[in-house]
């Protein structure tokens, strides 16, 4: 390259670097020039490949559309990371298909990593801060609204905030997230729960034992394993309160006659748990309380 062609290259990638957004960098160099006229080449390549797709579309032109969507194309050529890099190249070789694609895993990415952090928020202010643990589970349901425990969590805060309708909502999308069996017995319980609330009885026992069923075979297969025993134990309780919420207290006593020993064998095999200890001591004074009605 002739040393006039230098200067004249220099000089245009100077005019583009100071067309781009953002503020300009402290210092100038050759190898941020040619970077600028590189992304305002690339710029104006997928600006017109996207207007010329526009005109063989039929659309009519929009001066506020075309100033959106050369916004949008200005921040994804000066975006460095490699998604937005290859997008780029897509859009400017016409290739709209993969450019999409590209860019929408991009957006899922982030979306999954926002709804990870407010998670992580509301798992460590459960149980210490209500409204705070509600927000972010609200928050996170927003972005990944598939995502089964985010939807179990969201269901039983909008339920103890006595928001029964959208309790309801939550339970029914863990239902539809619900991948294994476990989860699907976890996600028609919370859905007895709420139904139980709401006064459905009838509706309630049938989530209830949609999940003792699955429960009762998940314990049988896995006899050494305290979750499956456990889930088990509360299953046949959560069955127990709506039998008393519809008058049938020996029904009622039935089914806490068969978690208490689940419940007090987890106890004594698991001595340093005082959750299972609470467990036994709970069901013992509902049974109490069920035998002397």
């Amino acid at each position: 390259m002739r040393l006039g062609e230098t200067t004249t290259r220099t000089a245009l990638a100077l005019a583009l670097l100071a067309a781009l957004p953002g503020p300009a960098p402290a210092q100038i160099d050759m190898q941020t020039l040619e970077l600028a006229l590189q992304n305002r080449q690339l710029l104006l390549a997928i600006v017109d490949r996207l207007q010329k797709l526009e005109i063989e579309a039929g659309q009519r032109s929009d001066p506020d559309r075309s100033r959106q969507r050369e916004a949008a194309a200005t921040a994804l050529v000066s975006d460095p990371s490699p998604p937005a890099q290859q997008a780029a190249q897509s859009l400017a070789a016409g290739d709209i298909a993969t450019a999409t694609a590209t860019l929408r895993r991009q957006a899922e990415a982030a979306d999954a990593e926002a709804a990870a952090r407010w998670r992580r928020l509301g798992a460590l202010a459960n149980g210490v801060n209500f409204a705070e643990a509600l927000n972010a589970y609200e928050r996170a349901f927003a972005l990944e609204p598939g995502d089964f425990w985010t939807c179990i969590e969201l269901a039983r805060l909008r339920q103890q905030a006595g928001r029964l309708p959208a309790a309801r909502e939550a339970a029914e999308a863990a239902a539809r997230a619900a991948r294994t069996d476990r989860e699907r017995s976890v996600a028609d319980n919370k859905l007895g729960d709420v139904l139980r609330e709401a006064g459905d009885l009838p509706a309630a026992r049938a989530r209830y034992e949609a999940s003792l069923a699955v429960l009762e075979r998940l314990a049988r297969d896995n006899p050494a394993s305290a979750e499956a025993q456990r889930d088990l134990s509360v299953s046949l309780e959560r069955l127990g309160d709506v039998a008393e919420q519809a008058g049938d207290i020996p029904a009622a006593i039935a089914n806490y006659e068969r978690s208490l020993p689940i419940a007090r064998a987890l106890a004594t095999a698991n001595p340093g748990h005082p959750g299972l200890k609470r467990d036994v001591e709970i069901t013992e004074r509902r049974l109490t309380a069920l035998r002397t009605r």
